[in-house]
């Protein structure tokens, strides 16, 4: 029976012996090659699984992006649309407190002139309460669009 000097010392030259000898030593060999490759697969795994968890977080960031983006168009139309009628009103009150300046009641005393000279007053005031707050809300549409304008 030869005796080798390398890492498998074949006992016999029976094909069969050599093969029974030898079976425990390949075996482990692609026992470790098959660890090693799933070792190197379930490392591809989690790498995969961190790229797909980046992408869906990549993901949402643009669809809430869009939705932001369209959420600033929507309002931003909103407010366009709301500033037309907001300076007629303006406007109308205005030509309306003119038109009231111009509006002259007789002199007279008793109590249809008073009552007369009140309601004017009324229509005045409550005028100037419209304009103010058309104004007020017209300022405030205005620095929406422009907060609008700036964000796109």
């Amino acid at each position: 029976r030869p005796v080798g000097n390398t890492i498998l010392d074949i006992h016999t030259t029976d094909p069969l012996i050599m093969i029974i000898d030898t079976a425990p030593f390949f075996l482990g060999f692609f026992a470790y090659l098959i660890g090693q490759r799933q070792e190197r697969n379930e490392n591809i795994n989690k790498e995969l699984m961190s790229s797909l968890e980046e992408l869906h977080k990549m993901q949402n960031q643009l669809l809430e992006q869009e939705r932001l983006r369209s959420e600033i168009a929507l309002s931003s139309q909103i407010a366009h649309e709301l500033k037309n009628p907001l300076n007629f009103i303006i406007n109308y009150t205005e030509i309306s407190m003119e038109l009231l300046r111009e509006c002259a009641i007789p002199e007279g005393s008793g109590p249809m002139y008073e009552d007369l000279n009140g309601i004017k007053k009324n229509i005045s005031d409550n005028l100037m309460v419209i304009h103010k707050h058309g104004k007020r809300s017209g300022s405030i549409l205005s620095e929406l669009l422009k907060a609008q304008h700036a964000a796109a």
